[in-house]
C-alpha cells in the first residue's frame, strides 16, 4: 500500500527547504587548479602575463562551475513513487518522476537502497527538459513494515565538468511492506476442514460450507448425509451447512517470543498465508493480538495484511488474545495451554506448520 508524504508536490518553494548543497571539486577540477597554481607561479616569476592570464581564466572556469552546478541542481524536483502492496524480500518495479524548472544538464540520480541500506546511483540522465520524466527501477525490501523512503539526490558537475554539485531534490516518501506469503498445503487444508466440521459455526443451517455434523434422524433426506464421514465413524452423519455471513474464523497471533525475532517473522509470513488462503475462499476472517488491542481487527485481506506488517513482538500471553465465543485458531512459537477456553481454540505452533505451509526462498528471514 503505496502512500505519499503530504506536501511532496508543492513545486518550487520545496527547492529551498531541501537541505544544504555539497560541492566538490572533480579529478579534472583539481587538475585545473593544479595547472593554474603553475602557471600563476611560472608568470610571476619569470614576468609573463600570458601565463598569468591562463591561470586566471582557468581560476574563473572553476567558479564558474561552482556557480553553475549549484544553480543547475536548484533547478530540478523529484517526486517518489512507491510501489503499491510489494511484499518483504520480493522484487519491484519503483518509479520517481523528475521535473525541472528551467532545461536541466546531464545529472546522475541517487536514491536509496533498502538492501545495501545506503544510497546509490541508479540512473545517469542526459539531462530533461521542462515537462516531468518518469524513471524507473527494481528493488527489493528485506523487511515488513512501514518503509521510510529518504529524499531523492542528485549530482551535477556541467559545464565543465570541473565542479560536482550533490544535494536532495525531492522530499521523504513511505511505503507499506507486506508480509511474505506462500502456499497452504494440502495436509493443513484438510486439517482445518475436519477441524471445522466438528465445530457448530452457525445456529441457522444453510446451503453453503459445512457447519457441522450430528446423528442421523428419520425424514432427513439422502443427498444431507455426509457419506465420507459416516463412513469413518461408522454411523449415519448428516452436513449441517451454514451460511456465507456466518463463516467467520478469529486467528490469533502469539507475540509473547522474546529473544526469537527469526521465527516470528517466519510466524507473520504464515499468519498472512493463512489469512489469504482463507479469505480466498470467502470467509470472514479477524485478527487478535497484543499489538491490535483488545478487539483485534476485521476487514478485506489488503487491511489484515497490513495489519499483519505492523505486529510487533510483545510480552502479553497469546491466550489474552482468544476472542469468547468465537471459533478461534492460534498460531504460536511455542506450545500454548488453552485448556478451558470455550469454544476450545486449534492451536497451530510453528514447528507444525513450517511443515503445512511453503514459504518462498526469497521470504527468509
Amino acid at each position: 500500500m503505496g502512500m505519499r508524504v503530504a506536501g511532496a508536490g508543492r513545486g518550487r518553494e520545496d527547492c529551498t527547504e531541501r537541505g544544504p548543497v555539497t560541492l566538490r571539486v572533480t579529478r579534472l577540477g583539481w587538475s585545473v587548479l593544479a595547472l593554474a597554481v603553475m602557471l600563476t607561479s611560472t608568470a610571476l616569476w619569470h614576468a609573463r602575463p600570458l601565463g598569468l592570464g591562463l591561470a586566471c581564466g582557468f581560476l574563473a572556469a572553476l567558479i564558474l562551475a561552482r556557480y553553475c552546478a549549484g544553480v543547475a541542481l536548484a533547478g530540478l524536483y523529484g517526486e517518489w513513487i512507491p510501489p503499491l502492496a510489494p511484499q518483504a524480500g520480493e522484487e519491484v518495479a519503483i518509479a520517481v518522476r523528475l521535473t525541472a524548472f528551467r532545461a536541466a544538464p546531464p545529472f546522475a540520480l541517487l536514491a536509496w537502497q533498502p538492501m545495501a541500506r545506503r544510497s546509490e546511483m541508479v540512473a545517469t540522465l542526459a539531462g530533461i527538459e521542462r515537462r516531468p520524466v518518469r524513471h524507473r527501477w527494481t528493488l527489493r525490501f528485506p523487511r515488513r513494515g512501514l518503509v521510510t523512503l529518504p529524499p531523492l539526490e542528485a549530482e551535477v558537475a556541467m559545464p565543465f565538468g570541473l565542479v560536482a554539485a550533490r544535494g536532495r531534490i525531492s522530499a521523504s516518501a513511505t511505503t507499506m511492506v507486506l508480509p511474505v506469503t506462500g502456499i497452504v498445503r494440502r495436509d493443513l487444508r484438510d486439517h482445518l476442514t475436519r477441524w471445522l466440521e466438528c465445530r457448530a459455526l452457525s445456529a441457522s443451517p444453510g446451503d453453503e460450507e459445512l457447519s457441522h455434523l450430528r446423528a442421523y434422524r428419520p425424514g432427513d433426506p439422502p443427498r444431507r448425509i455426509h457419506w465420507p464421514a459416516s463412513a469413518r465413524h461408522r454411523e449415519l452423519l448428516v452436513a449441517e451447512r451454514f451460511e456465507p455471513t456466518s463463516r467467520r474464523l478469529a486467528l490469533a497471533i502469539d507475540t509473547a517470543v522474546p529473544r526469537e525475532f527469526a521465527r516470528f517473522e517466519n510466524l507473520i509470513s504464515i499468519a498472512a498465508t493463512l489469512v489469504e488462503h482463507l479469505q480466498t475462499r470467502d470467509w470472514t476472517v479477524s485478527l487478535h493480538g497484543a499489538w491490535l488491542g483488545p478487539e483485534g481487527t476485521e476487514g478485506n485481506l489488503q487491511h489484515l495484511l497490513t495489519a499483519l506488517a505492523l505486529a510487533r513482538i510483545g510480552t502479553s500471553p497469546v491466550v489474552e488474545s482468544i476472542p469468547v465465543g468465537r471459533t478461534c485458531l492460534v498460531l504460536a512459537v511455542n506450545a500454548v495451554d488453552a485448556a478451558g477456553i470455550m469454544p476450545e481454540p486449534l492451536v497451530l505452533t510453528l514447528s507444525d506448520c513450517e511443515h503445512l505451509v511453503r514459504l518462498p526462498r526469497r521470504g527468509g528471514i
